[in-house]
């Protein structure tokens, strides 16, 4: 009688704990949803994984904008500048892609650079392939907006052409 209260104590426990898991997946969920809000105009959320060391959001854009609250920089220069002073920062410059923002970042300033690659190289294990190809895909339009949020280590793509917002976290 003893072992099979242990054993139904062992089951409540466990239901319990990934009762708790899935709530704070839920939680974090909102709470990345709520974050992006604060950048863009999201939509329905249309994919969203988070493991260990990775975290992607998908969602539908409902207006093609990034906010006011979001300044928009013309210079890698300008984006260091206010990043050091805790603000998200957005590229829109239709002469270039988010890849090539990203490379002159890492060109001019290493640490920025390799946070920029960790947010996105590190988010793969997170990405189905066609989240995968769809974020890559956003990463080469000179359409796209590239906005910084390394206070939040997060890299989002608002993709103007496929009306699709991509939040990514990851480590590399």
């Amino acid at each position: 009688m003893r072992h099979r209260h242990r054993s139904i104590l062992n089951k409540t426990g466990a239901a319990a704990l990934a009762a708790l898991t899935l709530s704070a997946c839920s939680d974090r969920e909102d709470e990345v949803r709520n974050h992006v809000a604060r950048l863009l105009h999201p939509g329905k959320t249309l994919y969203f994984e988070q493991q260990l060391g990775c975290m992607v959001g998908v969602y539908a854009a409902h207006i093609g904008e990034v906010k006011s609250a979001v300044p928009i920089v013309g210079s890698v220069e300008e984006a260091f500048s206010r990043i050091g002073r805790g603000q998200a920062v957005a590229f829109d410059n239709p002469d270039f892609s988010p890849n090539m923002i990203s490379e002159e970042i890492a060109s001019k300033n290493l640490p920025a650079g390799v946070a920029v690659l960790a947010a996105g190289a590190g988010a793969r294990s997170c990405m189905t392939a066609p989240v995968q190809q769809g974020y890559y895909n956003s990463l080469m339009r000179p359409e796209a907006v590239l906005i910084l949020d390394l206070e939040d280590d997060a890299l989002i793509l608002l993709d103007r052409v496929t009306r699709l917002i991509y939040y990514v976290r990851g480590d590399l």
